[in-house]
């Protein structure tokens, strides 16, 4: 079976998809039906973490800037996107992970109540205000992103986890 979506060659960094620096590609199996061949995928490594990383910290800046409503906007969209296409998930997560179609419904189903969760937060997101040691001081705390993080997330919950 061809790869129905080539871009599964390639990393997306910084809004673009860019081949690994390895150059190395593996093919991807279903573990339910190892005839089953879902795509050649790339095999990453330390410099294209650290290109992405490097893309990530500077896209940063705009994420920090824009606000925490216009972020809930964003991941309005991209609620949107993924229950327009939750079932293409499910069926991609069951390819990938032999796990039945019923239970990788009920995965996505249980990220997209995580994003709604988030995006309700942009809207609670509150400092504190706590008297200070010195007189007619206030101290206060703002919530702000936290920047780039890693995540090294279980295999075996590929939508949800990440969420």
């Amino acid at each position: 079976m061809s790869n129905p979506h080539p871009e599964h060659l390639l990393n997306h960094i910084a809004g673009r998809w860019t081949p690994s620096l390895t150059g190395k590609v593996r093919p991807n199996l279903n573990p339910a039906d190892t005839t089953d061949v879902i795509g050649d995928f790339t095999e990453s490594g330390t410099e294209d973490a650290t290109t992405a990383i490097d893309a990530a910290t500077t896209a940063q800046h705009d994420w920090d800037t824009i606000g925490p409503i216009e972020r809930a906007k964003l991941l309005k969209t991209a609620a949107t996107l993924i229950t327009e296409r939750s079932e293409t998930f499910a069926e991609a997560i069951t390819r990938e992970q032999g796990k039945r179609l019923s239970e990788s419904r009920g995965e996505v189903a249980r990220s997209l109540t995580i994003l709604d969760y988030t995006i309700g937060e942009a809207r609670r997101i509150n400092g504190v205000t706590t008297p200070a040691e010195e007189p007619r001081t206030l101290a206060m705390t703002f919530r702000r992103p936290l920047g780039v993080v890693g995540l090294i997330t279980p295999w075996n919950f590929p939508v949800a986890i990440p969420m």
